[in-house]
């Protein structure tokens, strides 16, 4: 892939020699026999991708998003593949890519190649490369690509007799996925979540996921109690944060959808793991959002 975003890796490998030159202007000028290049580093970096500054006009993030942007809408245009790319090439290149897979690997099996493949989709975006700085915008895009590339990749073990487990975490994360042998017992493709204990300050999240999700929405319109809905995700006397979550609600602390911070986590985490995030969530995040610019 670094050879198909060329102008990104050439910006991040500038980026990197950047913040090493400000390491060494900051260590010329410091007395401090202590100095730690790990540190200064960390204290630079945020500035010089955030901040207009003598190497970047508007900070080197907004140069960044403009350029691997562009070069991810050339390759989509093209028709090119690369990880990530459109569906559509995906689906496209997808015979031609696996026989060059067996061409190097003679004695692979199908399945070999679906694995390598899962693999790649399997990991957050932001593990990859130059999607690494990617914007929570452009993530969100991706990630509906990569759910329709994961459930192709999982359809094509299933045509030759494999069943592909995902299991997730306590909070929808992928923790771990094994492929098996479709002959043995049927299990489901998603295993249930792990319910793990939550601190005070954490317990809102499973219920902000599950909004975030849409699925507690889809509760509430089926009548299921608050009470019931809460003990799914935490527990019953929790319940005030499902009845006091609403666009039209108050702002309040058990109210989700006035709390931007909480939202972000929920939003970040949900695009970080490639949850789907419902269009309610997405309209009271921008609420929020707009109160604040």
């Amino acid at each position: 892939m670094s050879e198909l975003f060329i102008e990104t890796n050439k910006f991040l490998k500038e980026f990197q020699e950047n913040i090493k030159l400000e390491v060494d202007k900051l260590f010329q000028s410091s007395y401090d026999e202590y100095f730690n290049t790990d540190n200064a580093e960390a204290e630079i970096e945020p500035g010089l991708w955030e901040n207009p500054n003598e190497y970047y006009f508007l900070g080197a993030g907004l140069e960044y998003q403009e350029i691997i942007n562009r070069e991810i809408q050339e390759l989509n245009d093209d028709g090119i593949y690369f990880l990530y790319c459109k569906f559509k090439t995906y689906e496209k290149t997808y015979k031609e890519r696996r026989n060059i897979f067996f061409e190097i690997y003679e004695d692979a099996e199908p399945i070999h190649f679906l694995e390598e493949e899962l693999k790649e989709y399997l990991k957050p975006t932001r593990q990859n490369g130059v999607y690494f700085r990617l914007e929570t915008e452009k993530l969100l895009e991706i990630s509906y690509t990569k759910e329709k590339t994961k459930n192709f990749l999982i359809e094509q073990a299933k045509k030759i007799g494999y069943n592909i487990v995902i299991e997730l975490g306590a909070f929808d994360e992928i923790v771990s996925h094994k492929i098996e042998d479709a002959k043995k017992e049927k299990e489901s493709i998603l295993s249930d979540t792990i319910k793990q204990p939550l601190s005070e300050k954490e317990k809102w999240l499973p219920i902000g996921l599950g909004f975030a999700k849409g699925e507690i929405q889809i509760d509430l319109k089926r009548n299921i109690s608050a009470r019931k809905i809460a003990k799914k995700y935490t527990k019953e006397s929790d319940a005030n944060y499902i009845t006091g979550t609403g666009i039209s609600l108050p702002k309040d602390p058990k109210n989700i959808y006035s709390d931007l911070k909480k939202m972000k986590i929920v939003f970040v985490h949900c695009i970080e793991n490639d949850i789907i995030v419902c269009d309610e969530f997405k309209k009271a995040y921008d609420i929020e959002v707009s109160k604040v610019n």
